[in-house]
């Protein structure tokens, strides 16, 4: 079953380490059966504190993203994450075809 590791960028507190981080993930997705669904770029707050921007990786399995983001190569990228903002990352399991009406009834 899919499953999704969302990136929330709640603050950027050293540019330099964030900027050193986005290059550095680009190289750590190769191999891997990875879907991009959404980038930073645009985005509204409907509720919440305000955020910078986010990102939606999709995987074929929970166990795939663990792996992923478990890496030696993603570790490394990360390092410069943790220094450069302040951030929230999910991770969550798809759930198969359900509809909007299906999903009403349950």
């Amino acid at each position: 079953m899919s499953a999704y590791l969302i990136f929330i960028l709640e603050q950027a507190t050293d540019t330099e380490e964030l900027s050193i981080y986005t290059e550095m993930v680009p190289r750590t997705l190769i191999g891997y059966n990875i879907k991009i669904l959404t980038e930073a770029r645009g985005h509204s707050v409907l509720e919440g504190p305000s955020i910078l921007g986010g990102m939606i990786l999709e995987f074929p399995s929970l166990e795939a993203a663990q792996e992923w983001y478990n890496s030696a190569e993603y570790q490394a990228a990360a390092l410069h994450r943790f220094k450069g903002a302040n951030t929230t990352v999910l991770l969550m399991e798809g759930i198969p075809g359900i509809t909007n009406e299906a999903y009403v009834h349950l």
